[in-house]
């Protein structure tokens, strides 16, 4: 089936996906700070781009079989992985 590259949700849901990588991307910060100090920064540098391009591939699949729900977990992970 084709939607068109839009999902029918109503704002409120679009709104709550939006939502979940801010949250993700301000809870890692001093976190990605300690792991820049304790690891080096390319490391980290290197692992939140490599998740970060995984977690953007596998969204559209994702959302379409797992719906909003899905689309919320990931963006937040893809919050969490934007530490840089």
């Amino acid at each position: 089936f084709n939607l068109g590259g839009r999902f029918p949700w109503p704002r409120q849901t679009e709104a709550l996906v939006l939502y979940s990588f801010f949250f993700g991307y301000i809870i890692t910060h001093v976190p990605g700070g300690w792991m820049a100090d304790k690891f080096g920064g390319r490391w980290v540098l290197f692992n939140c781009l490599t998740f970060s391009a995984i977690v953007t591939a596998l969204f559209p699949w994702c959302t379409v079989k797992g719906g909003y729900i899905m689309a919320v977990v990931l963006r937040g992970l893809l919050g969490i992985f934007q530490v840089k």
